[in-house]
């Protein structure tokens, strides 16, 4: 639920800069096998990702992290919109 020491390490340094797309992807990689509705899978990465936000408060990482609440966000919601369209057309 908190960054490793070698990613929190790399969120700090200089080098995030340029480089937080790639960071979300990295993040975002480890969700693994999905198994059910996707958008609940989400809202745990969702929750991961409020928490790596708590932990790197006060930090030069905490707006990526909040950029990253903001994505996961966005993107449950989508999801979320999109099973329920599905469901309606499967009745």
């Amino acid at each position: 639920m908190e960054p490793e020491p070698l990613v929190r390490m790399f969120l700090l340094s200089d080098r995030l800069h340029g480089l937080e797309n790639d960071a979300w992807r990295g993040f975002f990689n480890t969700l693994g096998v999905v198994s059910g509705p996707f958008y609940l899978a989400l809202e745990n990465e969702l929750m991961r990702a409020k928490s790596w936000h708590t932990s790197l408060a006060g930090t030069s990482a905490e707006s990526w992290a909040q950029m990253l609440i903001e994505r996961y966000e966005t993107d449950v919601e989508w999801h979320r919109r999109r099973d329920e369209e599905e469901n309606l057309h499967l009745r």
